[in-house]
């Protein structure tokens, strides 16, 4: 990759990151992932405070379907 990518590519995710259509637990969860990205669901889940791994995958749709009204290319 180019500078010039990387640095959109950082923009992009600072921006989806602390995007506001998001909750504060959608938005804490995108963190831990972020900072945590070879991690399993379950481990996760752990980090993020869910209680089961089927919360993250749940959540993450959840996030999904609000970024995509926002962020035509997801």
């Amino acid at each position: 990759e180019d500078i010039e990518s990387d640095v959109l590519n950082r923009m992009l995710v600072k921006q989806i990151l602390n995007d506001s259509v998001l909750t504060a637990q959608e938005r804490y969860l995108l963190h831990v992932i972020y900072n945590n990205a070879d991690a399993s669901y379950s481990e996760i889940a752990k980090k993020a405070g869910f209680k089961h791994h089927e919360q993250v995958r749940r959540t993450l749709k959840r996030i999904s379907n609000k970024l995509k009204k926002s962020y035509i290319f997801l």
